[in-house]
């Protein structure tokens, strides 16, 4: 699947130092979107991380038997 991913750092008197990271796969018609929250402050480290969970054998059965891919 090909796919986009953007991080970032959350700067909210309720959230301080949190990471967003949005990624979104698609193949075909079928799309995949992804929101991770974590309570890191360094966005670089964590997407890398996300993606490479999205990505593994776990998340990608999940969408091929859901999907039907």
């Amino acid at each position: 699947m090909n796919g986009r991913s953007r991080a970032y750092t959350l700067n909210s008197r309720g959230a301080p130092g949190k990471t967003l990271v949005s990624v979104v796969y698609n193949e075909r018609c079928d799309m995949i979107a992804a929101t991770a929250v974590t309570g890191s402050d360094r966005p670089e480290t964590i997407e890398p991380r996300v993606i490479e969970f999205l990505g593994g054998s776990t998340a990608m059965h999940w969408a091929e038997v859901t999907l039907g891919l």
